[in-house]
C-alpha cells in the first residue's frame, strides 16, 4: 500500500523524532499501523501502534478504534 510506504519514508527522514518532530513521528507510526492492519499485517501494526501510544498515551487519536485498542492491549 502507498500509505505504508509514505509513512515509512517520513519516519526514516526525521532528524529529531523524539524532540520537535515528535508529533510527526506519532502520526506517521499511527497511520502506518492503520495501513498495516488493512493489509492484515497485525504484528507489525501492533508494534507501530504500541510505539505511538508509548510516545504519547494522552493523544486522543491513538488508538481510537476497537481493533486498534485490542492490538495495543495484547
Amino acid at each position: 500500500f502507498v500509505a505504508e510506504k509514505i509513512c515509512t519514508q517520513v519516519l526514516t527522514k526525521l532528524n529529531d523524532p523524539l524532540g520537535r518532530e515528535r508529533e510527526v513521528n506519532i502520526k506517521a507510526l499511527f497511520r502506518r499501523g492503520k495501513a498495516l492492519m488493512l493489509q492484515s499485517e497485525f504484528e507489525r501494526a501492533r508494534r507501530d501502534l504500541r510505539e505511538a501510544v508509548k510516545l504519547d498515551a494522552s493523544n486522543r487519536e491513538v488508538p481510537n478504534e476497537p481493533l486498534e485498542q485490542q492490538l495495543v492491549a495484547e
